[in-house]
């Protein structure tokens, strides 16, 4: 009995343990997530002007130059140099390089994920393709498609 209690009584102190101290490499850190849904261009400006470091943890897809990249994720790093001396403020970054949501024919991140990184990349880019279609170019590409397309009308920002 008495060897029972104690297995109990230290498989609880570990799990306490661990939820303390082992609960990953980096912590999400709330002044650095307003980077989320934003191009990696953008939030690595923001980042350098706020003295921090950012570097990209992971990527997603290979459709779009690195600085186009959609920021997914953020989090403090919380890792030492080899010394043990603190490395500064870096910021990690997940990056989606998909231009757009995945179809049948192409790749992309999912249309139905309704997180709120993904909901944010939507609307920037919903708000980057708004603003194209209200210049000369995209002007052009509204006549064009809406001519070929009558059924497409109204396109918003034609």
């Amino acid at each position: 009995m008495h060897t029972v209690v104690s297995t109990i009584a230290s498989a609880a102190a570990i799990g306490a343990a661990a939820a303390v101290f082992g609960s990953g490499i980096a912590i999400a850190d709330p002044d650095v997530t307003d980077a989320v849904g934003r191009r990696y261009s953008e939030a690595k400006a923001a980042f350098n002007e706020a003295n921090m470091t950012p570097v990209v943890a992971s990527t997603v897809g290979d459709k779009l130059p690195q600085d186009q990249c959609w920021v997914v994720s953020v989090s403090r790093a919380t890792f030492l140099a080899q010394g043990g001396a603190s490395r500064g403020d870096v910021v990690q970054v997940s990056l989606n390089c998909y231009p757009k949501p995945a179809t049948g024919l192409n790749p992309g991140f999912s249309a139905g994920n309704n997180a709120p990184d993904a909901q944010a990349v939507r609307e920037t880019s919903e708000q980057e393709a708004l603003e194209w279609r209200k210049s000369a170019q995209g002007q052009r590409w509204c006549e064009s498609a809406l001519g070929k397309h009558p059924e497409w009308a109204p396109i918003e920002g034609c």
